[in-house]
């Protein structure tokens, strides 16, 4: 269960995600891009709790 859900993962998408999880939200962050790795994809990891 997720507290909130982010749909896209673009620089406002990925900093809302980032900021509500220091918070102690449960964050799951969306993104739509290419199924295969590539040079922009930025590693995630879950946050405690």
């Amino acid at each position: 269960m997720r507290d909130v859900v982010v749909v896209g993962a673009g620089s406002a998408g990925c900093a809302l995600a980032a900021r509500l999880a220091a918070r102690g939200r449960r964050v799951l962050l969306l993104e739509a891009g290419p199924a295969t790795p590539g040079p922009r994809d930025v590693g995630f990891l879950p946050a405690e709790g």
